[in-house]
Formats: structure tokens, C-alpha cells, sequence
């Protein structure tokens, strides 16, 4: 994948991860922190989480930086 491909990929997790967690939100609200669905949208939240984590991980790798000022000839 280049970096743009990446960086696309990136933001479709961070909106797959907003919609987890609003869907973990609205479950806890109808039936409590302890009921099965809101267990479920969590699991849910630290999927998305992860997989967001290891995509910006990936672009992160992608990049490649110096830790000295110079030029590349």
C-alpha cells in the first residue's frame, strides 16, 4: 500500500471506530453496562480500536525519518 492508500485507510477506522463506540453509547443507555449488547459494542470498540492502532502503526512505518538534519544526494 502506498501512503495514500494508508492514509484513507486510517480515516475509515477512525469513523469505524466512532461508530462503534456510539453503537457501545446507545447500548449501555437501553439496557446497562452489564447487558449483553453493550458487552458485544465494546468488544466492537476495541476491535476497531486495534485495527486503527495497527494501521497508524503501518503509516508510521512507511515514513521514513532522520534523527540528523541533512541532505540526501
Amino acid at each position: 500500500l502506498d501512503s495514500e492508500e494508508l492514509e484513507l485507510q486510517v480515516k475509515q477506522q477512525e469513523l469505524a471506530l466512532e461508530r462503534a463506540q456510539i453503537a457501545y453509547r446507545m447500548a449501555k443507555k437501553a439496557g446497562g453496562a452489564s447487558s449483553d449488547s453493550a458487552q458485544l459494542a465494546w468488544i466492537d470498540v476495541e476491535s476497531a480500536q486495534l485495527t486503527l492502532d495497527e494501521s497508524k502503526k503501518e503509516l508510521e512505518n512507511l515514513t521514513i525519518t532522520s534523527p540528523i538534519d541533512g541532505v540526501v544526494s
